[in-house]
């Protein structure tokens, strides 16, 4: 293989019972291409400096000009500007540059995905939201000014308790003669205290 071209690298695999491998391309000495596993093509650049050896992370391979990632030829030409730099003592700058112009592309792609949807909320908003359009509205509120003709019907008094009991299967039930025929409370009454003859206590009449 004279160097690495697109089509290669999106066939290759890894040989079996391999987690990761780096190769080099011939067409670009230096240019490595590291494949692994569990992560994408990574292009990358053995340098020394200071007497020091280490590897530059150039950034992620793509084929199709992803943000934050690189072609071959952009990888290619990247590698070329950071052996100039680090021939005259640029290199750092060089890198920072290289790392800032991937963040900018990773954030637009975020920014992007993120586009439309609605904002998020905390639990206290839900929650007040929840309380003012199903509790509100069926909540007894004895105080409420009504109408003159209407009343608000309210549970009795513990002195005026009074269960009614039934049978089912030799187990004894009991249910609040307050409580509506499906086990929930009948909430606001808007009979006046003259037609209420269920025995709840009209309020305010």
């Amino acid at each position: 293989m004279l160097g690495f071209t697109p089509a290669w690298i999106a066939s290759f695999t890894l040989p079996e019972g391999t987690d990761r491998l780096e190769l080099g391309d011939r067409a670009c000495p230096g240019l490595r291409l590291r494949f692994g596993a569990r992560e994408p093509p990574v292009f990358r650049w053995k340098v020394t400096q200071a007497g020091t050896r280490r590897y530059i992370q150039i950034g992620p391979w793509t084929s199709s000009g992803r943000p934050g990632h690189l072609t071959l030829a952009q990888a290619r030409e990247w590698l070329r500007r950071l052996k100039k730099a680090a021939s005259v003592g640029r290199l750092d700058l060089t890198e920072a540059e290289l790392r800032a112009r991937l963040d900018e592309g990773r954030e637009r792609v975020s920014l992007e995905r993120n586009a439309g949807q609605p904002p998020s909320r905390t639990v206290r908003e839900v929650a007040e939201e929840w309380y003012q359009r199903r509790i509100l509205p069926v909540r007894p509120l004895p105080n409420r000014s009504v109408g003159p003709s209407t009343r608000i019907c309210s549970p009795p008094s513990a002195t005026a308790y009074s269960p009614t009991w039934t049978s089912s299967n030799s187990a004894a039930w009991w249910t609040p003669w307050w409580i509506g025929e499906r086990g929930r409370s009948p909430g606001p009454c808007s009979r006046t205290r003259s037609s209420c003859g269920d025995g709840r206590r009209a309020v305010g009449a």
